[in-house]
């Protein structure tokens, strides 16, 4: 991987819809306030990893998480639309519950072959994947320590691009809310390790 820099990810904090296990996609939605003390939790991790400069989706909550541990830490914060949620369309605001009743067909779909799967107004994994590690490996030709704060897809789909593996088995990882994770170069490619264990637990968004 060169002279690249050293990439830090981490998810978002807390908020009502992760708790209600909704599919949020790109819509705005504010962080809890266990979200916001998720973040200033966070920024502690983050001063001891000496990251230069965060980065962060323009979506509310990933954007309030990182303004929070840029402010904490004194970093330069800087906003990628590339490392945005996945776009879920007419999913959007439902549980997993809600969507198989309403959408049957395509929700068989989905949990058969999740990478080859297609629905107008949904963004497709392999999109999201594509647009996602373009835009860590632009944060990592800068040569500095960079944290990504993100969302629950965009994570799932690096991990899965830096191990070799097929994106289908994105859904085999699933980060906890204001987890930090590094990426550590492994011998047939790189692995996403958690830095410290988040508390509490988070859900998916």
């Amino acid at each position: 991987m060169g002279n690249a820099g050293r990439l830090y990810l981490a998810r978002h904090g807390v908020t009502a819809a992760n708790l209600r296990w909704v599919n949020v996609g790109i819509d705005a939605e504010p962080l809890l306030p266990a979200g916001r003390e998720m973040a200033r939790e966070l920024a502690e991790r983050v001063r001891e990893e000496g990251i230069e400069e965060v980065w962060c989706s323009p979506i509310a909550r990933a954007r309030e998480t990182a303004e929070i541990v840029a402010e904490a830490c004194g970093l330069p914060l800087y906003e990628d639309a590339a490392l945005r949620e996945m776009d879920v369309g007419p999913w959007a605001g439902l549980t997993d519950d809600e969507i198989s009743e309403r959408f049957p067909e395509e929700f068989a779909r989905w949990q058969a072959d999740p990478a080859a799967f297609v629905m107008d107004g949904r963004e497709t994994l392999p999109a999201v994947r594509q647009r996602v590690v373009a835009a860590l490996e632009r944060m990592r030709q800068r040569g500095r320590v960079s944290l990504a704060v993100t969302h629950t897809a965009p994570i799932r789909l690096a991990r899965v691009h830096y191990a070799g593996e097929e994106t289908n088995q994105f859904a085999e990882f699933m980060p906890a809310n204001c987890q930090l994770l590094r990426l550590v170069e492994r011998e047939g490619g790189a692995r996403l390790e958690p830095v410290a264990d988040p508390s509490p637990a988070g859900v998916s968004g």
